[in-house]
């Protein structure tokens, strides 16, 4: 991720800005808005989806870095199945159904839907709509986490701009596909930074 000083240094009425490079942090710290993990759609899209005013159906769509739903991971779907498979672990994820109690034996305890393979104790976050009667709550936790919560605020004082850090526009539910927005350039802004309209993308949750 750039980071970009943008403190201006008038020069012959010019405006320089200083480069500076650095990590972004991990899901789930503390600063709102920030997304991690996104796939880097390049500058030309950026630049493509920059205007607010951007057709939905013309904005790409870029991937997360997310869990996704996929043959080895569908879920069960009829329970007769189970009879088959190894008890207490319908799904074959490696957790046992919380409902075995004692009877789970060597396996990790803690599964809260063992007929979903995606869904189990450190599940990370997934990008999939939750099936139907299931919440967002991927990680067996108790908690739906949203990732992430609203736009980045794109300035860090002193008139730092957060250059590439995303955000979703709105407060929309696990694994709707929303607008996405980017932090750069923005001359319409007061600070010169600001949220550009980027993409869209599934908004993931755990």
């Amino acid at each position: 991720m750039r980071v970009i000083d943008i403190r201006p240094v008038v020069a012959g009425g010019l405006v320089s800005c200083g480069l500076l490079v650095a990590c972004g942090k991990v899901a789930g710290d503390s600063e709102e808005g920030r997304v991690v993990g996104l796939s880097d759609a390049g500058s030309d899209a950026a630049a493509a989806a920059s205007d607010s005013s951007t057709a939905a159906d013309a904005l790409p769509y870029l991937e997360v870095d997310a869990s996704k739903r996929t043959d080895a991971t569908v879920r069960v779907e009829d329970m007769s199945a189970c009879a088959t498979r190894t008890p207490c672990d319908c799904d074959g994820d490696g957790f046992a159904d919380v409902a075995c109690g004692a009877d789970a034996g060597t396996l990790k305890p803690g599964d809260c839907d063992d007929l979903d393979p995606l869904r189990f104790p450190g599940q990370g976050f997934v990008m999939d709509p939750p099936p139907p009667g299931h919440d967002g709550d991927w990680n067996c936790d108790g908690i739906e986490e949203v990732l992430p919560a609203m736009p980045p605020a794109c300035t860090r004082p002193p008139n730092v701009c957060l250059v590439g850090e995303r955000g979703f526009s709105g407060r929309g539910r696990c694994g709707e596909v929303e607008d996405l927005r980017e932090c750069g350039h923005d001359p319409l802004q007061p600070s010169g930074c600001g949220p550009l309209l980027v993409g869209q993308a599934r908004r993931p949750c755990r």
